[in-house]
């Protein structure tokens, strides 16, 4: 059996700054975009895109100052 999971598309992004099974960090032009969650997992990176899968809780921007 295969467990229901949350995708997050993330495009123009700067590249991964975190990552965990519960929190990846993605570098965006005005901060940092976190998604937490659980049995998180990078699926696809490019330049242009990318894509997590599991299940995502949150997603939040922490912005530069």
């Amino acid at each position: 059996s295969s467990a229901a999971s949350d995708v997050y598309k993330r495009q123009n992004h700067f590249g991964v700054k975190e990552y965990s099974r519960e929190k990846i960090g993605v570098k965006v032009k005005y901060g940092l975009v976190c998604v937490c969650g659980c049995n998180l997992e990078l699926i696809r990176m490019t330049k242009e895109q990318l894509i997590i899968s599991g299940r995502i809780d949150a997603v939040t921007l922490i912005r530069r100052g």
